[in-house]
């Protein structure tokens, strides 16, 4: 499948803050001596090369570097949004309403290209952790370079990203927002009706109606899988914490929770409402969390809260199709 370009600047807005969101901690840093910068490595499925600071490998869950060992990554997000467009987003405001904390934002010059970076934190999973964000862009895409690390390791990691991002080269001969293949993502999903995927990175897609009519957020369902292996020793308990933490709604009000299975595994299904931050609009929420014992993997959709029912429906269609492909395909533990 190829995703359709989102095509109204809504849209276009909604998803660049969608991959906000998709933007989490994973492994990669290490400290930095003075040596000469090392040669540039092109990021599979990007236009963009980076420098490996010592101890890093290019991340085989994510597009861009890692350390598991430590969660410290630095994760690379192309758009399909103009840098006039995606900036607009890009302020203390902007990612305070996605949970990210802006210490300062500063212009920048990459790659001969004019850019911004932020200095950031965020709390993830109970854990918070430093980010460093750039932002570069010309008249059609942007890209975005998120750089993580838990925050007792600043001291240790901030040298080496930072000297990783400014030294960044991006060519963006590549379609932005194009399909990961099914040797990247970990499962497989339908478009249905009208949602048709417009990002895909990693391990997630995000699916929406770009030309969805009203003043309320348009339709978007966001499927991914857990990149680190994780124990969950109470499934309901975990669903509802990983709902609180989506930072695009607040004022979340649960209505009804079931066990449901998706692709045969053990699931927690729940229906919410709530606000969205971005337009203060009602929206309703459904989230499935399932797990194979290892990783888990989850389908959230948010929708108008005036178009709860049409949005149920093909939130089922969605969550029918999806299934497990590769290694992921027969990780049920017994």
């Amino acid at each position: 499948m190829i995703p359709r370009t989102t095509r109204t600047p809504r849209a276009r807005r909604r998803v660049f803050a969608l991959v906000l969101l998709l933007c989490a901690a994973a492994g990669a840093a290490a400290e930095t001596h003075g040596e000469r910068p090392r040669a540039l490595t092109l990021i599979p499925g990007t236009g963009v090369s980076l420098t490996l600071p010592e101890g890093f490998e290019v991340a085989r869950e994510f597009p861009g570097i890692g350390r598991d060992e430590d969660l410290t990554s630095l994760l690379v997000t192309e758009l399909p949004v103009p840098f006039d467009v995606s900036r607009e987003s890009f302020d203390a405001d902007g990612l305070a309403r996605r949970g990210i904390r802006a210490d300062r934002i500063v212009e920048v010059r990459v790659d001969g290209r004019d850019g911004l970076l932020a200095h950031a934190s965020q709390r993830a999973a109970g854990v918070v952790f430093r980010k460093w964000i750039l932002l570069l862009g010309d008249d059609t895409r942007s890209v975005m370079l998120t750089a993580t690390t838990p925050l007792d390791l600043e001291a240790r990691h901030q040298r080496a990203l930072v000297e990783t991002l400014r030294n960044a080269r991006w060519t963006p001969s590549r379609e932005a927002g194009s399909e990961a293949s099914e040797a990247e993502l970990p499962f497989r999903i339908d478009e249905v009706g009208p949602l048709h995927i417009v990002k895909s990175s990693g391990n997630a897609v995000v699916l929406s109606d770009p030309d969805a009519a009203g003043d309320g957020p348009p339709p978007l369902v966001t499927v991914g899988a857990s990149r680190a292996q994780v124990q969950i020793l109470d499934l309901p308990d975990f669903a509802r914490t990983r709902l609180e933490e989506s930072v695009s709604l607040d004022s979340i009000e649960i209505e009804r929770q079931r066990s449901r299975e998706l692709d045969g595994m053990p699931g927690h299904e729940i229906v919410a409402r709530a606000r969205d931050t971005q337009t203060q609009k009602p929206v309703v929420v459904t989230q499935l969390l399932a797990t194979d014992g290892r990783h888990y993997y989850l389908v959230q959709g948010i929708a108008g809260a005036d178009a709860a029912d049409d949005f149920a429906t093909l939130l089922d269609r969605l969550i029918a199709s999806f299934q497990r492909v590769g290694d992921a395909k027969g990780a049920m533990e017994p």
